[in-house]
């Protein structure tokens, strides 16, 4: 498997760079929920992805309700509320719920028109009412039937005609068939008759003249919406008597006009304040979507559309919560277009008290309590076999370690959770997701650290969690999907990578499956067009080169090794990293070093020359194994990062494949001691290499101790602490006749001296053989 660089690690090292050039700032967080702000706007951008938020227009809605319902006589209807103006929340799959603002369709009368006095009258036809004020509460009325006017729904009271509610309702009641499903059931639940208002009212005038900092919405907006005024819907303040011939304002076709103009972010925002809600205060019944929606739009008129940015919106969120928390202990909550309106002063005492202890419990908790609408409901594009406080592990983890730098937590928290939420969509078939939230992952990180610093794509991203799955059937159904759907990821390392896919698959088909010799052409073919690429890196050919061993086909495989150890040696450029994917692809040494460590990760020009030397002990040509090996050799004292442990230990499995054990001895021990300080999932399977060489030379008469790693000395010197491999002998008992020792030459390197003398920290070793 072709990896880009030497670096064993799943997260691109270019960040490291990144930070050195400019340090980044330290995590802001919210005290009130303990919660850090980018961890909680990474959640919120999952939890409902922007690609999730639909925006319908009244056409669409028209056509879902066109066979199921009949417009009543003289009417026209009119779709209003959540579902139209793209604030109504997806749908979910755990329970019955349902997300509908009131009044989500408006029965309006083509002949009934209110105006805000007789003398608007003139050049007008059809019934005339006029509105006048209760004097009891702003923003209700009562609609006075003008002498000479005939509705047919008319109400006396002390000699003046209104137009009464219950029999304007029942006159234009919708009919719904027998077999109406509940959604469609309930959104004509909401229904209701509205009175066309030609005029702006009065009592709004100071929404259309006030001042907003946001400059939203535009004076051309607000213009438009005062021209085309409002309705009259069916409504009384709580505590009015008037039931029957209370009218209230309705402004929510201008409210549809505002949401249309609101950015996806703001969409979102208010989304997630919603979701709070329905899980936090919808109980008791008095706060309700409208009050939601009043608070938002006065937030938006203080807070500038491009402030409303991925990073703002979970903050802006709990500013929202803030508002609720702050409008039930002032008692008060303007209406948004007639602010003399307290839309919350009918509450009693004791529920207003009950309301701002939920409303608070909401804000201390408002990352649990998304995750508590998760379990409840669940969105249909949520996973369905995994809750996301169980995907978001990782990212909990990281808050309470209390990362300060946002680079920390980006590689400790946000990107393994950006993972496991992805391979979760993998695994149930749903591709075009996890790609979706990939994108969001790198979105997210080209947002903290500027795009030029982030050194990968999204194809890159894509690839390599292709490589993470743990799953062969989804690792290659997920990567031909890559290929299929990104042009730009048909790159020589992917169709490689892919072809290694294809060569374990091969690999694991029982001798007689029919489809065994279409898999091995299906796999040739895409080696050779990745490697026909003039880009194509040494880790490809590389990868070319183990399949052809692989399959017995070792004199193909050596001129492309070759040609990686003669670009590649001074140079390391490109690195193999084989997993379990991989693991039938790779000879009996890798395949145990990948059950042990999880993986083996190495540069290109390691792994050519170990599969030059296997290749020609295959082809009976050991002379020409035994003159790569000071190659490998200096190849290998060259490297300086974690790589060099593993390689140590390729070398060693050419050295015994040599027969040279003491230098075998030497080059697993030398893994085995930098494994114990730097990567110590490589450590036991090094010091069990390290004790079989042991077992071959003492069988052979020739006798090494060892303090180090695996061993059960009591203590590492100075050397291994560092990292270093110490010079270790066994003491000789004095009048034994020994003498310093040469290895016979067929178990031993060619050299005089079984003796050596190396440099510090080279994993060498003194050994005596012993004469009896």
């Amino acid at each position: 498997m072709a990896t880009p660089g030497e670096a064993d690690e799943s997260i691109p090292s270019g960040l490291d760079e990144a930070e050195e050039e400019q340090e980044p700032p330290e995590i802001d967080w919210d005290w009130t929920c303990n919660v850090a702000l980018p961890h909680f706007a990474f959640i919120t951008q999952y939890m409902l992805s922007l690609r999730h938020i639909q925006l319908k227009t009244n056409e669409a809605i028209k056509r879902e309700f066109r066979d199921a319902v009949s417009t009543p006589s003289g009417t026209s209807l009119t779709f209003v509320g959540s579902v139209t103006s793209g604030l109504e929340l997806p749908k979910v799959v755990n329970r019955e719920f349902h997300d509908i603002s009131l009044h989500t369709i408006l029965i309006v009368p083509d002949d009934i028109t209110v105006y805000k006095s007789i003398q608007n009258l003139a050049e007008t036809t059809g019934v005339h009412l006029t509105a006048h004020g209760t004097g009891k509460q702003s923003g209700f009325v009562k609609l006075k039937i003008n002498k000479g006017e005939k509705v047919g729904c008319e109400i006396e009271e002390k000699d003046t005609m209104y137009l009464s509610v219950e029999a304007l309702n029942n006159k234009y009641k919708i009919q719904l068939p027998e077999a109406s499903d509940k959604s469609m059931m309930k959104r004509l639940e909401k229904a209701s008759v509205a009175i066309r208002c030609p005029s702006w009212p009065n009592i709004a005038k100071e929404w259309s003249d006030r001042k907003r900092p946001s400059e939203w919405p535009t004076k051309e907006l607000v213009d438009s919406i005062v021209q085309d005024g409002c309705h009259l819907i069916p409504g009384h303040h709580p505590n009015s008597k008037d039931t029957n011939t209370e009218w209230e304002w309705d402004f929510s076709v201008a409210e549809q006009k505002l949401a249309k103009t609101l950015t996806d972010y703001q969409r979102q925002c208010f989304l997630l304040f919603k979701m709070l809600y329905y899980i936090g205060f919808d109980y008791p019944y008095f706060i309700t979507e409208d009050h939601l929606k009043w608070i938002f739009y006065m937030v938006c008129d203080r807070i500038p559309q491009s402030e409303w940015t991925e990073q703002e919106i979970a903050p802006i969120m709990l500013c929202l919560v803030d508002e609720v928390l702050h409008a039930l202990i002032n008692g008060e909550l303007p209406h948004y277009f007639i602010a003399k309106r307290n839309t919350i002063d009918h509450i009693p005492e004791d529920f207003i008290f009950d309301l701002m202890e939920r409303v608070s419990k909401t804000r201390q908790n408002a990352l649990q309590y998304l995750y508590r609408f998760n379990k409840i409901y669940k969105f249909s594009f949520w996973p369905k076999t995994q809750n996301l406080e169980d995907i978001f592990a990782p990212l909990m983890k990281d808050m309470e370690d209390q990362h300060d730098k946002i680079r920390d937590s980006m590689l400790n928290g946000l990107n393994p959770s950006g993972e496991a939420l992805a391979i979760c969509h993998i695994k149930e078939d749903n591709f075009a997701e996890a790609c979706n939230i990939q994108a969001d992952l790198l979105k997210m990180l080209q947002a903290h650290f500027g795009e030029a610093n982030v050194p990968y794509t999204l194809v890159s991203l894509l690839e390599s969690l292709a490589m993470r799955l743990g799953d062969l059937d989804y690792t290659i159904k997920f990567f031909e999907y890559i290929l299929d759907t990104y042009p730009e990821g048909r790159t020589y390392s992917a169709k490689g990578n892919l072809a290694c896919f294809y060569s374990n698959k091969y690999h694991t088909l029982p001798a007689d499956d029919p489809d065994k010799g279409k898999l091995l052409q299906k796999t040739k073919d895409l080696f050779q067009e990745a490697i026909s690429d003039p880009n194509a890196s040494g880790a490809t050919f590389t990868d070319y080169s183990n399949f052809l061993c692989g399959t017995g086909d070792h004199e193909t495989a050596i001129p492309y090794l070759k040609r990686v150890l003669e670009k590649e040696k001074d140079k390391m450029v490109s690195s193999n990293m084989y997993g379990p994917e991989e693991i039938a692809t790779v000879d009996g040494n890798v395949q145990r070093e990948i059950q042990t460590a999880g993986q083996i990760s190495v540069p290109a020009v390691v792994y050519s020359i170990y599969l030059l030397i296997m290749a020609y002990k295959k082809l009976n040509r050991e002379d020409e194994a035994r003159d790569l090996i000071k190659d490998f050799e200096e190849v290998v004292d060259s490297m300086e990062t974690v790589t060099v442990i593993q390689s140590c230990s390729l070398l060693g499995y050419a050295y015994k494949s040599l027969e040279m054990h003491l230098d075998a001895f030497r080059a697993f021990h030398k893994a085995a001691n930098l494994a114990a300080n730097h990567k110590k999932e490589c450590l036991e399977i090094a010091t069990g290499n390290r004790d079989t060489c042991k077992a071959i030379l003492a069988s052979q008469g020739i006798v090494v101790e060892t303090t180090g790693p695996g061993n059960s000395a009591d203590s590492q010197d100075e050397n291994i602490a560092a990292g270093k491999a110490p010079i270790e002998k066994e003491d000789i008992p004095e009048g034994d006749g020994s003498v310093e020792a040469k290895e016979d030459s067929p178990e031993g390197d060619g050299s005089d001296e079984t003796k050596e003398d190396s440099p510090e920290g080279d994993g060498s070793v003194e050994a005596k053989k012993r004469h009896s």
